[in-house]
């Protein structure tokens, strides 16, 4: 699998380079190498990676330790969207189901476009901090009156929690 290239440089400091970047130290094979010079190919890919190489002339010489791209394997893009305008509580019952039924109310008023520019800061802010991969959650259940008919219909969709001799009504 070939991964696209993300560092602190810029496009054209990339592009002026002979696609070699060299680093002191960089996470290879599983450990800590030293000397690491890194080929980047036409894509902007890694095509080789070499431990224990003196840097050559002509090399970008990267500042400090280098770490393989990072993956975001749990994303809620839609959600940075209205973060915080979901998170109330509205008496000592509530619960999940009622932070859901309001997140959803509110998801729903996302446009795509308001969506596709959500995710795009997002996925620049992920790229700049070394993710190179997101995986991202689907797009919201469409239909969150129905999920909250059919929780009251059916008691098994609601939380459950184990009852102690301790435990008040409030907590079970």
């Amino acid at each position: 699998m070939r991964h696209p290239v993300s560092t602190s440089l810029s496009g054209s400091e990339l592009q002026s380079t002979a696609a070699l970047l060299w680093t002191p130290q960089a996470w290879v094979a599983g450990g800590w190498q030293a000397d690491v010079l890194l080929h980047i190919d036409s894509a902007g890919c890694f095509a080789q990676v070499q431990p224990d190489t003196p840097c050559p002339l002509g090399a970008t010489v990267l500042p400090g330790p280098v770490l393989p791209g990072l993956v975001n394997a749990h994303s809620h893009a839609f959600q940075r969207a209205f973060a915080g305008l979901a998170e109330r509580r509205h008496s000592a019952d509530d619960d999940f189901w009622g932070w859901r039924d309001r997140m959803y109310a509110v998801a729903l008023r996302v446009s795509p476009a308001m969506l596709r520019a959500v995710a795009g800061q997002l996925y620049a802010e992920l790229l700049q901090g070394g993710y190179t991969q997101v995986c991202a959650r689907p797009a919201p259940n469409p239909h969150p009156a129905a999920s909250a008919a059919t929780r009251r219909r059916h008691p098994r969709h609601r939380p459950r929690y184990a009852a102690s001799a301790s435990a008040s009504p409030a907590h079970r």
